[in-house]
């Protein structure tokens, strides 16, 4: 575990089965998590405003600053309905129908994040990420932009296929999510320093989620 509480894993890992935590880590994980999404938006912010300040950028600063918050809300509410799935899905009858409303609500989520990967800061973003895997391991940058949108064509099929509030929808959503953590991991270069801590524990609960569609899963 490192300075900002991170457990060190292997985020290139596929998500699977395996060696799942136990109830009492579950609860520990919860704990950990909502801990952490009380000053989630807050802390996020105050680094971001740092950064300007420090490199003096003025233009559009206003704007940026609540496109920020906005996916910092975003991102946060996100992780609290994760959470939330994880209390309120039953183990016993995984086939009936479950709530509509809830589902709908998750699915917006899930999508704003897939439609953040199309905004022009955050290609720009990546696009320097590839740019320095680029020369790092002397691909064609062309290679990398076609990982974005293969990445893009598949999470955004997997969203439209989720279109009912039950357990092979949920499913459907669980692996869009992977797919973007899985996608964000890899223009990080599977850094552990320098991936979101908001990406790692949405790892760390679709693991649990997974799990809870036995008769799906694989």
């Amino acid at each position: 575990m490192d300075a900002n509480g991170i457990s060190r894993l292997n985020i290139g890992k596929e998500i699977g089965p395996e060696t799942l935590p136990s109830k009492k880590d579950i609860a520990k994980l919860k704990i950990e998590i909502m801990h952490y999404l009380e000053t989630m938006v807050e802390d996020n912010l105050r680094k971001f405003v740092l950064k300007r300040d420090k490199e003096n950028i003025l233009d559009k600063s206003t704007t940026e600053f609540f496109r920020k918050r906005n996916r910092y809300r975003a991102s946060k509410k996100l992780l609290q309905y994760l959470v939330k799935i994880i209390d309120d899905l039953p183990e016993d009858d995984m086939k009936r129908d479950l709530n509509s409303d809830h589902f709908n609500e998750f699915k917006r989520l899930v999508a704003f994040q897939s439609e953040l990967m199309q905004e022009e800061d955050v290609v720009i973003a990546m696009e320097r990420e590839f740019e320095k895997m680029r020369r790092e391991k002397k691909i064609n940058l062309w290679y990398f932009r076609g990982q974005m949108r293969s990445a893009i064509n598949e999470i955004t099929e997997l969203i439209r296929q989720a279109d009912k509030p039950v357990p092979e929808s949920y499913h459907k959503l669980f692996k869009a999510l992977s797919r973007l953590s899985s996608f964000w991991f890899y223009v990080r270069g599977d850094d552990e320093k320098r991936v979101r801590i908001a990406d790692v524990y949405i790892h760390k609960l679709l693991r649990v989620l997974i799990s809870r569609f036995p008769e799906i899963r694989g």
